[in-house]
């Protein structure tokens, strides 16, 4: 049931206005940061940050869910909007559980038997399920929402809250997205039978479903993504060690030791295909995070260092890689060159860099009782909250 109207989706943040909205629980909205007019566009780069009581241990969070904590947006730097988090609000302040989507914070929270969804922190939505967000986007109809039960079976498409497709058994491939002006994202489904259980896997298109024609001898899919209309499958086969990529009818492997074994791998988007990116080890042992374009590998990172977040541009990747140990320091990799993070930091969550006008930036959160950062191409800025910073995003607007 829709419990607002969803007027405000072709305004963002920053056309919200100065304004303190005590009915959604004491929302702060800020400067506009400049107009939106003109032909010309350019990147807004927005930032998510919990911020909390000075002092407090906000790793440990013993008192997740009560402490009083804010989310903080910044855009370019300037702070347009503060939206109260904790069970009181019915806000998260997990990582995963907050995002900017076309310009709006968009936050999902889970109470004992409902999902509640807010915009801009004024609740859209609610609905009888608990679901983890595998995938948000915002169209000119509303809001799309693809979330996986909390139970780890079962999952729904919705539109503003009302169910478009439904499963109580499988579990999401990827997560949502558009391709061709359409609603797209792959999931898998378990049959048992007596001799065995099997997976069958199927590809939706605004809600269509159809089952991912297969060749006999895939032993596993491990992502399924359509570029412009062309469906890309990463498969395990029988009789060949390394993972492929399916492309139509075209066949592509991927590029690993005779002695190594890829233990997870998914796709990500890059030019007009698809990239790789995967965990592989040499005889069980020295795990190791690697990136694969066209087959080939493109990095393969040191054992002790993980991946945290990823993005593309148009002259290859980019990403943070977290050091596992606790006297590493962590990367950040840019088209082939590598930076080390400063000492002390590390990346929250998995959306924590964006190509910015061709700067790199990337959201850093102390180990320590430090601020978090903004690092951009080597330069560092701080910013003015005690907490961390949960998210990236990269917007296009008109200058």
């Amino acid at each position: 049931m829709l419990t607002a109207s969803l007027s405000v989706l072709s305004c963002g943040l920053h056309e919200i206005g100065d304004k303190t909205d005590k009915g959604s629980g004491d929302v702060w909205t800020g400067p506009s940061g400049g107009g939106t007019s003109g032909p010309a566009m350019r990147s807004r780069c927005y930032v998510t940050c919990i911020d909390y009581p000075d002092g407090y241990d906000w790793r440990a969070d013993r008192e997740k869910g009560s402490v009083k904590c804010s989310l903080v947006v910044y855009s370019d730097g300037v702070p347009v909007m503060k939206v109260p988090v904790g069970d009181a609000y019915e806000v998260s302040s997990d990582p995963d559980m907050h995002r900017i989507v076309s310009g709006h914070l968009i936050t999902d929270y889970a109470t004992s038997s409902e999902t509640v969804i807010k915009m801009d922190g004024v609740e859209r939505f609610r609905y009888s399920a608990r679901e983890i967000m595998a995938g948000v986007l915002i169209r000119e109809e509303g809001i799309y929402t693809l979330g996986q039960y909390r139970s780890g079976d079962g999952f729904s498409l919705r539109l503003n809250g009302e169910i478009i497709l439904e499963r109580a058994s499988g579990y999401v491939l990827g997560t949502l997205y558009e391709d061709l002006g359409t609603v797209c994202f792959a999931f898998a489904e378990r049959v048992v039978s007596t001799d065995e259980e099997i997976e069958r896997y199927y590809h939706v298109t605004d809600g269509k479903v159809v089952q991912v024609g297969l060749r006999d001898d895939v032993r596993k899919v491990w992502d399924v993504m359509t570029r412009n209309g062309d469906m890309f499958i990463l498969a395990s086969l029988t009789g060949i060690k390394a993972p492929v990529m399916i492309r139509n009818n075209g066949l592509q492997a991927i590029e690993v030791a005779p002695s190594a074994s890829v233990h997870s791998c998914r796709l990500f988007p890059i030019g007009d295909g698809c990239g790789v990116e995967g965990i592989y080890s040499y005889m069980g042992r020295y795990q190791y995070n690697a990136v694969w374009i066209d087959g080939v590998i493109h990095k393969a990172f040191d054992v002790g260092h993980m991946i945290s977040s990823l993005t593309t541009t148009d002259n290859g990747v980019c990403c943070l890689v977290n050091p596992t140990g606790p006297l590493d320091r962590g990367i950040i990799f840019r088209n082939g060159e590598e930076f080390r993070m400063p000492v002390g930091y590390s990346s929250m969550g998995v959306c924590n860099v964006a190509m910015v006008d061709g700067i790199l930036h990337a959201g850093l959160s102390s180990t320590g009782r430090k601020k978090p950062v903004l690092w951009k191409d080597g330069a560092i800025d701080s910013l003015d909250v005690y907490g961390f910073i949960s998210g990236l995003s990269v917007e296009k607007v008109r200058k």
